[in-house]
């Protein structure tokens, strides 16, 4: 339930940013996207689903996802047009790369514990 909040709040945030509006949560739009994440949220238990499984799948999805949010940080974060005179210094990517590379070992590897292959 702690994560609940957040969750529900991040994408009427997002969208208010990308839009480059004010958060006003209690906006239509803001409680439409607020209410469509709490039903998301009930999809398992009402079709029966298994709650610990579901949240042991998205924890192990979780990981394959890191290395695209990693990519997509690296590609901006070196795009002039998007960060002016603050582009990523080469430390900073130096870094990037690093993490980019392990996070994509650990997504084979979940990938493979997922297909129990190891």
């Amino acid at each position: 339930l702690s994560s609940l909040f957040p969750i529900v709040l991040l994408a009427p945030w997002l969208i208010a940013d990308f839009k480059n509006k004010q958060r006003n949560m209690r906006s239509t739009s803001a409680r439409l996207w607020v209410l469509f994440g709490v039903l998301l949220g009930f999809v398992v238990p009402i079709f029966g689903g298994r709650p610990v499984l579901v949240m042991i799948i998205s924890q192990a999805m979780a990981i394959i996802v890191t290395p695209v949010v990693i990519l997509l940080m690296f590609l901006l974060q070196n795009r002039p047009a998007v960060m002016g005179n603050f582009t990523a210094s080469a430390g900073l990517n130096t870094w990037l790369v690093i993490i980019f590379l392990f996070t994509i070992f650990m997504a084979v590897v979940g990938i493979f514990g997922i297909a129990g292959l190891f």
